[in-house]
């Protein structure tokens, strides 16, 4: 996890995660803020694997890469493609399928493998 050293910027009411509705966003948050960002995105996935069963680790391990990687790139103009499904699902969480998301495995929500 980033540990930044700066107080968590709470100028933002309510979760990051629900503010995020495509990559650009991303870009637009400051460093406090993506700290804040992949701390709920983190608790997000807990709360999911524990609700639904699936694979935490590679999941929580992926996080930041995957917040950089949208960052860094001119994504979804720049194709990303993640070779190992498990850690994909950051990818599917970071630029704004957050909401989507919370129904994977359930009848027509999101597999849990790594279509994200």
């Amino acid at each position: 996890m980033i540990d930044s050293g700066d107080p968590p910027d709470d100028s933002r009411p309510g979760p990051l995660l629900d503010l995020i509705t495509g990559p650009e966003d991303l870009r637009a948050l400051g460093h406090a803020e993506l700290v804040r960002l992949a701390a709920e995105i983190r608790a997000f996935l807990v709360r999911s694997v524990c609700r639904t069963g699936g694979h935490l680790g590679p999941n929580l391990g992926a996080v930041e890469l995957t917040i950089a990687v949208h960052r860094a790139f001119r994504s979804p103009h720049d194709r990303i493609i993640f070779d190992t499904g498990h850690q994909a699902t950051p990818g599917g969480h970071a630029p704004g399928a957050g909401r989507r998301a919370g129904h994977r495995r359930d009848g027509g929500g999101r597999p849990g493998g790594g279509d994200g």
